[in-house]
């Protein structure tokens, strides 16, 4: 049995641990998607008036949010298969995930547009600007959510490598397209454009795939709310939760400033929000490509190897993170004493430089996170709301006193959600490691 799954692709993960070029190609995806977003920021920079900059930095940070769409289905989903002993097995699970996930998106992608819509009244934008490219967007991102269930699927059985191919290419048509229509002005048709390319590129690379046989089948729904509720359901809900939190402190920043100091000011700390969350993006892609391999290595008790792989991809793609906010902050630097153009339109030197700051540290939070949930476990779920509650109410009241401040905040909650996550990430290494736990 164990030789049938290794053969399917399953128990392989442990085998490309070493040699495999997954990191890379995650990597590549995650740098490819920042260096579409800073050739967009450049070019919103060149071609856009401040007040039209505020705009679409606040509409690319609400845009974000449909990261929980799925309210955290398909990572639940990739924990599941990855723990499953066969395919079979882990394709029953995709008839359960196809049965829930479509009534959700639907409820979330008309939340995501009566949010965004608030925060555009608020800014005082006209709604014949942003309702069309909003709605347009907030409909296809549903789309893309169930076209992602066949990407996860293959990452989840084994075929890790396959899964981030097909991740960079669709980073990269996406890419293409967003900086095309912020060439052409468009900028605010750019993200539900980005999206078509998405689905395109899944759809050209996985329809005619054998190991897609069957995985669009729903079953019955009766059998698929069970298989959902025993098997998705208990990380789900934690899931949702922490990628919330992880939200609402990070991607309402911008629309925060908005609301309180104008689209001016949203435009120059936002793009620079914007900025340092790509970055933490980027790097931990790396740890993240890895997830499927620590969920196998945790279910088949291999705990030495488990920690011995996440402290090496942790520690080197933490010194990259540090890398990319000292040049991310030289490049805005060098941009700023350039062109008194680009000088207006970024922020204050503490601004920029604690903003980014940040990066780094949420790095580390965004690896131990990856590491503790490949147990299919999250101790951190509820000290991680609690922590985001009084760090949202901080940021809110100091976007309204000055952006030093807001900054200052914000790196301040950078510091504490990292020694939250950090300190369970040593509780549970410590329990492993005498034998405690697995």
């Amino acid at each position: 049995m164990l030789k049938n799954a290794a053969d399917e692709g399953v128990l392989s993960q442990s085998g490309e641990a070493s040699g495999s070029p997954t990191a890379h190609y995650a990597l590549g995806t995650r740098l490819t998607a920042t260096v579409s977003s800073l050739s967009a920021a450049l070019l919103v920079l060149l071609l856009l008036d401040p007040n039209r900059i505020g705009v679409f930095i606040t509409f690319a940070n609400l845009s974000a949010f449909s990261a929980i769409a799925d309210l955290g289905l398909t990572y639940s989903f990739l924990l599941a298969t990855s723990s499953r002993p066969t395919k079979d097995d882990a394709r029953a699970l995709a008839g359960a995930a196809v049965v829930v996930l479509i009534p959700i998106v639907m409820g979330t992608s008309g939340i995501l547009f009566a949010g965004g819509a608030a925060f555009m009244h608020e800014g005082g934008v006209p709604s014949a600007r942003w309702f069309w490219p909003w709605l347009g967007y907030c409909v296809l991102t549903g789309v893309y959510q169930l076209m992602l269930l066949a990407v996860t699927f293959l990452e989840g059985t084994g075929h890790r490598n396959v899964a981030w191919r097909a991740y960079l290419a669709v980073e990269l048509a996406s890419g293409v397209t967003l900086l095309l229509l912020v060439t052409l002005r468009e900028e605010l048709w750019a993200l539900p454009g980005g999206v078509v390319a998405r689905i395109c590129i899944v759809v050209a690379l996985f329809a005619a795939r054998d190991e897609m046989s069957g995985l669009w089948a729903v079953c019955s729904i009766r059998r698929g709310l069970l298989s959902w509720r025993n098997h998705l359901w208990p990380m789900q809900w934690k899931t949702v939760l922490n990628n919330l939190s992880g939200l609402l402190t990070t991607r309402l920043l911008t629309p925060f400033l908005l609301a309180s100091q104008g689209p001016a000011t949203a435009g120059r700390v936002g793009l620079i929000l914007s900025l340092g969350i790509a970055i933490i993006g980027t790097t931990t892609a790396w740890p993240l490509s890895h997830t499927a391999l620590y969920v196998s290595l945790y279910h088949q008790g291999r705990t030495k190897e488990l920690i011995s792989s996440f402290r090496s991809t942790c520690i080197r793609s933490t010194a990259l993170s540090m890398l990319f906010c000292i040049g991310a902050g030289a490049l805005c630097e060098i941009l700023r004493l350039s062109s008194p153009h680009m000088a207006a339109r970024l922020p204050e030197h503490g601004t920029l430089w604690l903003i980014l700051a940040v990066s780094p540290l949420g790095h580390l939070s965004a690896s131990f996170a990856i590491f503790l949930r490949s147990r299919r476990q999250d101790p951190v779920v509820f000290p991680n709301l609690l922590l985001a509650l009084p760090a949202l109410i901080s940021l809110w009241l100091a976007a309204h006193h000055s952006t030093l401040v807001f900054a200052g905040v914000y790196w301040l909650a950078g510091l504490l959600f990292m020694m939250l996550y950090g300190w369970y990430w040593r509780r549970v290494v410590a329990d492993a490691v005498s034998g405690r736990i697995l």
